[in-house]
């Protein structure tokens, strides 16, 4: 994850820019080094609703959680009809995010730069589930509880209904104790920069 360390502190930047930069320039690195901090840390959704896709396999609901530390890392815990209290399965993307410029409704670029994603099936039933042949598996047999394996080569295929390890090209916007992301509409999908969204979706906050 590319999120720069602070441990020189802004007095730093000042520094470093001063002799060759203007002070707009200070003031956006300032401004970059800033939101850079308060997206740092761990960040979790609530409990949202999934696609039919995995419904033969009887799961319904879902939790995000973004690991902006070291390391990008988006984890998707998912769950059954219960309202996201027992997780069946978890599923981890991991890769780096660079945090960029500020738009012009004060909201700043992420990129979520994702290259692996791994299953990892959390209980018995579900792992019996997914070891029948009647239902999407991404193409492994022989499913065990607790045992983490790569999916990023099977991910997105018919037999494999979960989101591909990809880029995604967002922003966000930092409140303190929590953090939001664009909302994808149209066109805006988050595929490429050209497409980034142009709001905030208010209606999924994710907290510490």
């Amino acid at each position: 994850m590319k999120l720069k360390a602070l441990t020189a502190g802004l007095f730093s930047v000042l520094a470093l820019n001063a002799c060759d930069g203007s002070s707009n320039d200070i003031a956006k690195e300032i401004d970059e080094r800033a939101t850079e901090a308060a997206v740092k840390g761990q960040w979790k959704s609530p409990c949202l609703d999934m696609g039919i896709a995995w419904e033969a396999v009887g799961l319904s609901s879902q939790v995000e959680t973004y690991d902006f530390f070291v390391d990008g890392a988006k984890t998707v815990n998912l769950y059954g009809a219960d309202n996201c209290t027992a997780a069946k399965i978890e599923l981890k993307y991991s890769g780096d995010v660079n945090v960029g410029e500020e738009n012009a409704q004060g909201n700043n670029t992420i990129d979520l730069n994702f290259t692996k994603v791994t299953a990892k099936v959390l209980d018995q039933q579900t792992a019996d589930t997914l070891n029948s042949p009647l239902v999407p598996s991404c193409g492994f047999d022989g499913w065990v509880v607790g045992e983490e394996r790569d999916v990023t080569a099977q991910a997105g295929d018919l037999n494999c209904p979960i989101g591909k390890a990809v880029s995604v090209y967002d922003i966000v916007k930092t409140g303190g104790s929590f953090i939001k992301f664009g909302k994808a509409e149209g066109d805006l999908d988050k595929s490429t920069p050209e497409k980034r969204p142009a709001v905030i979706d208010d209606a999924i906050v994710y907290k510490r």
